[in-house]
């Protein structure tokens, strides 16, 4: 059985959205997905249409903190706590199981160069 299914989204914290999200679509032309609105100042979340891997900024990358990357990849799993046992298996360190938002359970761990990797499960 196959674990881990494709990169999902590839995570990009930032500093100013509003600036960032200027960038990725007026220069390098990928329409939004997510939220449909001209003043992104206050957004935590915008999604690009990107192919079958989301591009999203996320807000609140703090400038006093020491980040190995402010990339993070994030791959969606059939079972997040087989995914998440596998990984203590596999002695890699895994935060708790979260539910940012209804019906979606997250964890997180970093690769062995210490890069921020999530895995996310999407009930129904």
């Amino acid at each position: 059985m196959k674990i881990f299914g494709e990169l999902k989204q590839v995570i990009i914290h930032v500093k100013d959205m509003q600036l960032m999200v200027e960038f990725y679509r007026d220069i390098l032309q990928f329409s939004i997905s997510y939220p449909l609105t001209d003043d992104f100042t206050d957004q935590n979340w915008v999604s690009f249409n990107s192919g079958n891997c989301s591009l999203c900024l996320h807000s609140g990358l703090d400038s006093n903190k020491t980040y190995n990357s402010n990339i993070r990849l994030t791959f969606e799993v059939e079972d997040i706590n087989i995914a998440s046992n596998y990984l203590i298996e596999n002695k890699i360190e895994v935060s708790e199981i979260r539910s940012p938002a209804p019906n979606k359970l997250v964890c997180d761990f970093k690769d062995i160069e210490n890069n921020n990797i999530s895995i996310e499960y999407f009930g129904n």
